[in-house]
């Protein structure tokens, strides 16, 4: 595991940085004015782009692992297990804690949610986000399988965009995010000691 680490530090560093500032956010502004404050720059090409690419987190990562297993068994079993690990931790974590969404959050305190026309919100099970969790769980193996370090980052970047996506079109809080892309990310190391990954 410490090989498959060091070796993908181009991805770890900067998420890891990035969940750091996620805290202090979380900790410094209250939850509503922070949805606010990540949520105040819509436009119409943003909520296209959003509403289709928030399905990166969907069905796409089960779609990637039957793929994979066609084309090498190996890979495809190995981004599978972080999948179904991961899947495992956040559906027993939504349950157990079944948090309200954005949208009872905001009609409770009366305040205007910013949405996206079109999309349908869900209103409990908010805590972590599964889409969140599927696609750093995907791109985090992924990454751990290509060579190259600008291949790294550019799954990083899809990850990050495929989970800022679900606190752009409100189904979840940052935290709820934050919290996703930590279970991905753990669920990929905890798989990849039984497999060989010398990327």
């Amino acid at each position: 595991m410490m090989n498959v680490i060091r070796k993908n530090m181009c991805f770890l560093v900067p998420w890891f940085l990035l969940v750091l500032v996620c805290l202090a956010l979380m900790i410094a502004i209250p939850r509503i004015d922070l949805h606010i404050m990540l949520n105040r720059h819509h436009n119409e090409e943003s909520d296209v782009f959003f509403k289709y690419f928030t399905n990166i987190g969907g069905n796409i990562p089960w779609i990637v692992c039957v793929v994979m297993i066609i084309w090498r068994m190996w890979m495809g079993a190995y981004i599978a297990s972080g999948q179904v690990l991961s899947t495992l931790i956040v559906q027993s974590l939504k349950y157990a804690f079944n948090h309200p969404r954005p949208k009872v959050v905001f009609e409770e305190a009366g305040v205007v949610l910013p949405t996206v026309q079109g999309i349908d919100l869900p209103m409990w099970l908010s805590f972590p986000s599964g889409h969140s969790t599927a696609i750093f769980a995907m791109m985090f193996a992924i990454c751990t399988l290509v060579p190259k370090w600008w291949e790294k980052v550019i799954c990083l970047a899809i990850a990050i965009t495929g989970a800022y996506s679900r606190v752009y079109l409100s189904f979840h809080f940052l935290d709820d995010i934050t919290a996703g892309s930590v279970i991905g990310v753990v669920s990929v190391l905890a798989v990849t000691p039984f497999f060989k990954i010398s990327k």
